[in-house]
């Protein structure tokens, strides 16, 4: 993809969410000089959002779905058909060369007959965000077959998303995992021993494991865990002693607030969904250079050097009360940091694309 190359960047979530790899690649682009026009859908729920960047970006702009139209399929279907008249406005003046989509919904907005190159970066198994057969289920499934049929490149962040779309549509997607994005840090942290408190950065959806977090802190009394991140709709946070939710903290103020914690943590239920995923809060862990403990599942087990993970509720409780404890050297930290940069996974994407 040269520099005098035009991108229309189409991302599905708002650009003010929680800072994650639509953003990181958008401006990863932009950085290799290349023409990024990012168009957003917009976020009617303002509260729980956050100001990625201050400055003025005029290569940004919001699109709007009608409001509920996830609820309603007859308002989704009225939203998508007024989109897509918007977005053959969009391509016809902006003229891009390629046209990237971080989700399958978003191909029903773009036409048929084109001039230009079609991305899909598949970043989960999006579906499973639904219950099986619900109509957003079957509308995804749907969109996610002609949306892989129809892309010149298709891209995926884990291994299990690349083996199930070879399985399922015959189609070998390029691995391109997630990556850190910001300055790695080169202070050293102490986590603090003499109290067991511990962190949870990210968004807080219906996968968090509730069931080990609250059997843990039953079972040790001077055990705290905090939560910072969006609450996603429909999901109530457990109220119990010492479970504290702490709101929507600003990227950079993150390794500021873990430095006084004893460990992060990354406690999910494993299912499809989290089967697929690159947690790209495992890399932001490491860079900040605390104690980490996840479940453990296929794809985060080359975090291993770095991580302490647990199986069982009760794997969880013993690593906390007797195995907590940095596995790795400063050296081993940084190099791991820099060999997982987003401008690296950048460089890759575009010597595919080339």
């Amino acid at each position: 993809m040269a520099v005098n190359k035009k991108v229309l960047y189409i991302s599905h979530i708002d650009w003010n969410w929680i800072k994650q790899r639509p953003q990181f690649i958008a401006e990863g682009l932009e950085d290799k000089n290349i023409n990024v026009k990012k168009m957003y859908q917009f976020s009617f729920s303002r509260k729980l959002l956050q100001k990625n960047g201050k400055r003025v970006d005029k290569n940004l702009f919001p699109f709007f779905k009608l409001p509920f139209s996830n609820r309603s399929e007859l308002l989704n279907r009225v939203s998508t058909h007024l989109l897509k008249l918007y977005f053959r406005f969009v391509i016809l003046l902006f003229k891009p060369d390629y046209v990237w989509l971080t989700h399958p919904t978003l191909i029903a907005y773009i036409p048929e007959n084109r001039s230009f190159k079609l991305i899909y970066d598949c970043m989960d198994d999006n579906a499973e965000f639904h219950e099986k057969n619900c109509w957003q289920y079957n509308n995804i499934t749907r969109f996610d077959k002609a949306c892989i049929n129809s892309s010149d490149y298709v891209f995926c962040t884990s291994s299990w998303l690349q083996e199930k779309i070879a399985n399922k549509y015959n189609i070998k997607a390029s691995l391109s995992r997630n990556a850190f994005g910001g300055k790695i840090i080169t202070e050293e942290v102490i986590p603090p021993a003499e109290v067991r408190n511990m962190a949870y950065f990210g968004t807080i959806s219906n996968w968090f494991d509730f069931e080990s977090i609250l059997y843990v802190l039953e079972q040790i009394p001077d055990l705290t865990v905090d939560l910072y991140g969006p609450i996603e709709s429909g999901v109530i946070i457990p109220t119990a002693a010492r479970l504290n939710y702490r709101g929507v903290a600003n990227h950079s103020e993150l390794f500021s607030i873990s430095k006084g914690y004893s460990c992060l943590l990354m406690p999910f239920t494993l299912n499809d969904l989290v089967l697929g995923v690159d947690p790209v809060k495992l890399y932001e862990y490491v860079n900040f250079g605390n104690n980490i403990i996840s479940v453990q599942y296929v794809e985060v087990e080359r975090f291993s050097p770095f991580v302490h993970f647990y199986n069982t509720k009760d794997e969880l409780k013993n690593i906390i009360i007797n195995d907590l404890g940095k596995k790795y050297t400063e050296e081993q930290r940084i190099q791991f940091i820099d060999n997982n940069s987003w401008s690296k996974r950048v460089d890759n994407i575009l010597s595919v694309i080339n």
